[in-house]
């Protein structure tokens, strides 16, 4: 029976334990450097997933080091250490490092798709009202809008099914979700006549489901189901709340914070029942904020008098602070190298720095006039913005960026109107750092740190149409990748720049917005493509004239099982799916007829692909459940076809629809549930963007701009038969057409010629009107024009030439493709003799191991021939030759872009590095470790 009975004990252990893993799907690289002055060791941690098979949970990693050193410095912070065998969650004090022996970090997916409390209360280094994750600025055009003249408070950004929605709370009592992408609406809530919420929201997920959380004016906490609205549970309080709700989780418990007037009550969200409340001696004005303060995490709470109180999380006081008996105007926390601050703002004129730790005064800094705005801290530079009054004009306002251990008076100042703002939001992209903030105009600001004015171009009004701004409504802005959503008094909801669904495949596959604007950029991959490996895929090429074009290669990523394929179709109108090998996986037997545009395919549901596929014969609609492989037709329409078209998807808040121009030359619109015709346009050009400028959707067709809802003709003043791409910088939506002598800037909006510039006379292969790549930053944007025997870089904001680079007997017709990995931009191209040719974007010199010979032998004569726009993904780049077929360039990788560097110092003062000294880390991931290599010093 013992025997028995410790069999299973010890197969239950070995359930639980790790697995030591032998495989090569996870590398984690360290690397040292010795400084034999002052004695120290600098250790380097890099995670990288080596393929794209799944992983459960987040990885952690452990590191060990030597008991002949101690630990010195962290620049990275953990979430967790070791003092002999005992595990203390959060990270050391300064006091602790002799007795460290381990540290842990837990790395956590991108964020950069969410903006709720408990993503800035990590203990991780994060500023307050400042992001340094994100890849993309949003672009300067209102994507939609929502009317709410009775105020909303600020949103909060979330993902809900892998999507990004929106959460607003109205003052007239409405709780409302919205899809980012499209402002469709997804659930409403009304509260009870008389009863509204007056604060910002908190969401958090619970027993894994996403709950949202709102306090109101009569005392009521309420808890919903972030997916459909439902009303989860209601706590009462018997006072009403004067502050946001604030959200925390630790070892100890997962809990709210709420405040009355006079007091601080705690909510245990797993028990769903009260469990403390502290009254304090004075009225509280700020909103509460939970710190990790080492290994304990303290509430943080400031009162109308001044006075800052440190609380644990069993509501015991741990230090108070007076900031000299002035009224606080904001108060923030934030984590640097594993050390707790606290920043703030008074009425007195100044800002100040704590150590969260005792309240200790670090830093106390003048500024010029009453703050205006809240204080927007960059942790890594100990630097901030924040708007102040004119002290000559108190009708405007100054936003002053500094550093808190500056000497100089300001480093930084610019010249604002009114005396109300949103924001500042700042973030860090590229090394650059910028700050965003909304006037009580409704004009979006972006500006740089340390300067005088604004980015070129700003402030970018939000509203075409004069208001007026409502001082009882709070209001409040969010900044995430790729998009702004801000609640304006007076206004409404809004959203700026081009929100996308969430993925984490994103790298592996071409977004719908690359799609429709015809941008064809991208940073968010971390591998640039390269020559290691070539790899031809068998598919039958052709275009019916030569005012047609190779369609840009697809792809599609299954989630489930972590795959990429390569999407091609036959001349009889099969589609086939390959894998990277080469591999033929699947064949769809549709029998459509050839298809000169690529089907778009997309997931549904798990294992269910809705199929649209255009052909020479008909359009249709499928679906395909990949686990049975039953193929069903949903719809068809034979009287609409096309040779060779733009064939794209566009969701609205009505629906999807899909847009393509068919063999009589319509642009027509056909709703992608049922198959019905929205609207048909004459147009004169097969390729098309569509594009949304002030929450107004638009299709640009050659010499036409057409309302993309319902097919009314806006304009004809464009340049007809011409390629478009289109995007908005500063404020300004750019239009990027040519015509036989000209590459030409539109203004899309108001139909204005910006400027142009002269094309090569035209010897040979006359065949196309293109349009550029656009590469897109903060501070400019570059248009990438292939023209003949050249492709040139034009500034799109001034229209003068950056560089040009000359081909030898070679021709190019279709455009390129750029992508940017870490500061590292590249342009790639295919040309009529089959080269692939890589530039640097930013000098026009050729990449290394650049130009390719692509396979395929070319004809002499002049006849249809060349290469179709390249699709870049991580690692690798895809391209159709018409003499080949599609060609791979490289491997696609797993991206690793989110896997931070961790770094950590150590020091060996005792023996001097008299003693050889040997180290590893290790991760442990899915119930798997994987072991670093050792380093020696």
């Amino acid at each position: 029976m013992l025997p028995a009975r410790l069999s299973q004990l010890i197969c239950a252990m070995l359930l639980i334990l790790p697995v030591v893993s032998s495989g090569n799907e996870v590398l984690l690289q360290k690397s040292s450097e010795l400084a034999k002055e002052p004695y120290r060791i600098s250790y380097s941690l890099e995670l990288k997933k080596q393929n794209m098979q799944t992983f459960r949970g987040n990885p952690t990693i452990r590191d060990r080091f030597s008991n002949k050193t101690q630990l010195d410095l962290l620049n990275y912070t953990p979430s967790a250490y070791y003092i002999g065998s005992q595990r203390w969650s959060g990270y050391p004090l300064p006091g602790e490092y002799p007795s460290v022996t381990q540290l842990e970090w837990e790395l956590q997916a991108s964020q950069r798709f969410r903006y709720s409390q408990d993503h800035f209360s990590t203990s991780h280094d994060a500023g307050i009202n400042f992001r340094e994750d994100l890849l993309h600025f949003p672009e300067t055009t209102v994507a939609w809008e929502k009317d709410y003249s009775y105020g909303a408070l600020s949103p909060l950004v979330d993902l809900v099914k892998g999507r990004q929605w929106v959460f607003a709370a109205s003052m007239d009592g409405r709780l409302s979700a919205f899809h980012s992408n499209t402002g469709r609406t997804q659930w409403e809530f009304k509260f009870p006549l008389g009863e509204s919420i007056q604060n910002a929201m908190a969401s958090f997920v619970h027993q894994d489901r996403l709950l949202l959380s709102a306090g109101t004016n009569l005392g009521n906490i309420y808890f919903f189901l972030a997916e459909t609205g439902a009303l989860f549970y209601k706590i009462s309080l018997g006072s009403p709340l004067n502050a946001p709700l604030h959200y925390f989780k630790s070892e100890e418990m997962t809990g709210l914070i709420a405040v009355s007037k006079r007091e601080l009550v705690c909510i245990d969200i797993e028990a769903g029942k009260e469990k403390w409340r502290k009254t304090i001696s004075e009225e509280i004005s700020l909103s509460p904020f939970s710190l990790q303060v080492g290994r304990q995490m303290l509430i943080i709470v400031g009162s109308i008098s001044g006075n800052i109180h440190a609380l644990s999380l069993e509501g015991n006081s741990i230090w108070q602070k007076s900031s000299d008996s002035s009224n606080l105007s904001c108060l923030v926390g934030f984590v640097s190298q594993a050390k707790p601050y606290i920043a703030g703002a008074t009425i007195s004129k100044s800002v100040f720095l704590l150590n969260a730790a005792n309240g200790q005064l670090l830093s106390r800094k003048k500024i010029p006039a009453l703050p205006r705005s809240v204080l927007s801290v960059d942790a890594r530079s100990f630097s901030f913005g924040i708007v102040v009054a004119d002290p000559e004009n108190t009708d405007k306002s100054y936003m002053i960026t500094d550093h808190f251990f500056s000497d100089q008076r300001i480093v930084g100042q610019v010249s604002l109107p009114g005396r109300r703002f949103l924001g500042p939001i700042g973030t860090r992209i590229d090394g650059e750092t910028f700050y965003y903030l909304i006037d009580e105009l409704w004009g979006l600001w972006m500006i740089q740190k340390g300067s005088s004015r604004a980015v070129r171009g700003f402030p970018f009004r939000l509203s075409l149409y004069p208001g007026s701004y409502y001082p009882h409504q709070s209001g409040g802005m969010v900044l995430t990748d790729y998009a702004l959503f801000a609640a304006c008094p007076g206004k409404g909801l809004i959203a700026v720049g081009s929100p996308e669904a969430f993925s984490m495949d994103r790298s592996f596959r071409e977004l719908s917005s690359y799609q429709q604007t015809q941008s064809n950029y991208r940073n968010d991959i971390d591998r640039l493509p390269s020559a290691e490996s070539i790899r031809l895929y068998p598919v039958s090429l052709s275009v019916p004239d030569k005012q047609r074009v190779l369609p840009k290669p697809g792809v599609l990523f299954f989630p489930k099982s972590r795959e990429l394929f390569m999407i091609t179709s036959t001349p009889e109108g099969d589609i086939v799916l390959y894998d990277e090998q080469g591999k033929q996986r699947y064949r769809l037997n549709l029998q459509a007829g050839r298809m000169n545009a690529n089907p778009i395919l997309e997931f549904i549901r798990e294992d269910e692909v809705r199929i649209f596929l255009l052909s020479e014969k008909v359009l249709q609609s499928w679906a395909w459940n990949i686990h049975t492989q039953r193929l069903v037709r949903l719809w068809e329409r034979r009287d609409l076809n096309s040779k060779a078209s733009t064939f794209i998807q566009a969701e609205h808040d009505s629906g999807k629809t899909l847009y393509f121009v068919d063999e009589r030359n319509y642009l027509t619109a056909v709703a992608s549930d049922s198959g019905d015709t929205i609207f048909r346009e004459i147009v004169d050009s097969h390729q098309f963007v569509y594009y949304v400028i002030y929450a107004q959707a638009y299709v640009f067709c050659g010499s036409k701009k057409i309302d993309a809802r319902t097919g009314k003709l806006i304009s004809r003043s464009f340049t007809p038969a011409s390629h478009s791409s289109v995007v908005s910088l500063a404020g300004k939506s750019y239009l990027f057409q040519s015509d036989d002598l000209d590459m030409i800037a539109w203004d899309a909006h108001n139909q204005e010629q910006l400027w142009r510039v002269r094309r090569l006379w035209c010897k040979q292969y006359c065949f196309q009107r293109t349009a550029p790549a656009i590469l897109h930053k903060a501070y400019g944007a570059w248009a990438y024009w292939t023209d003949y025997t050249r492709l040139v870089c034009i500034d799109v904001v001034t229209g003068f030439i950056s560089w040009r680079a000359s081909f030898r007997d070679d021709y190019l017709l279709s455009s390129p493709a750029i992508a940017e990995n870490a500061g590292n931009i590249g342009v790639f191209l295919g040309s009529i003799r089959g080269n692939l040719y890589a530039f640097h974007a930013r000098s026009g010199e050729t990449l290394n191991t650049f130009p390719i010979q692509l396979l395929g032998k070319e004809n002499p004569d002049e006849t249809l021939k060349g290469c179709s726009i390249p699709l870049v993904l991580n690692g690798s780049l895809l391209i159709y030759r018409m003499e080949a077929g599609l060609i791979q360039i490289g491997k696609i990788n797993e991206n690793n872009r989110d896997f931070k560097l961790i770094q950590f110092q150590v020091s060996d003062e005792h023996y001097k590095f008299s003693r050889p000294i040997f180290n590893r880390a290790e991760v442990f991931w899915d119930q798997k470790v994987y072991f670093s290599n050792i380093v020696q010093d």
